[in-house]
């Protein structure tokens, strides 16, 4: 276990100082010098401050990635809008699908493992904007493959 004496001063020209690290055992036994160092700085209440920054920061950051993420849907509607589209399948249709597709995920997402919420949401943004559809429908077909994979070979042969 490591030991650290009392905090000394900084030096005179302000820089950090060094301590040695107790011996552990091993190093008392064969005659070497710890080779481990202490930076008297670890102990210093500003330093503990920012760690937990970092830390609470770091944890919001990691919650986010836990919801639903947020795609401009004009964006990923835009090609519609441009080509006229179909009857049924113009630009407000297809925002009214990705809307009703985020409404789903939001409602679903904790369902789904977080491997494969990560790999969706990195498919869907490969080749275009994003859609909210084909998360849902990656999500999905994710989710029935390890269903099938799962489920005992002999209720998957023959159809039974």
């Amino acid at each position: 276990m490591l030991e650290l004496a009392r905090p000394s001063h900084s030096g005179e020209d302000g820089n950090r100082e060094v301590r040695q690290a107790r011996p552990n055992r091993r190093e008392i036994a064969s005659n070497r010098k710890p080779t481990r160092r202490i930076y008297k700085d670890a102990e210093d209440p500003g330093i503990v401050r920012a760690l937990l920054v970092i830390i609470l920061t770091t944890s919001q950051i990691v919650l986010a990635a836990d919801s639903v993420p947020k795609f401009d849907v004009e964006r990923t509607c835009l090609p519609v809008a441009t080509m006229g589209g179909l009857p049924g399948r113009d630009a407000p249709a297809c925002r009214r699908n990705e809307q009703d597709a985020r409404n789903q995920l939001k409602g679903d997402w904790s369902q789904y493992s977080g491997e494969d919420r990560s790999r969706c949401v990195d498919f869907v943004g490969v080749g275009g904007p994003p859609s909210y559809v084909e998360l849902l429908t990656c999500l999905e077909m994710a989710k029935h493959a390890k269903e099938l994979r799962e489920k005992p070979k002999t209720e998957t042969v023959g159809g039974h």
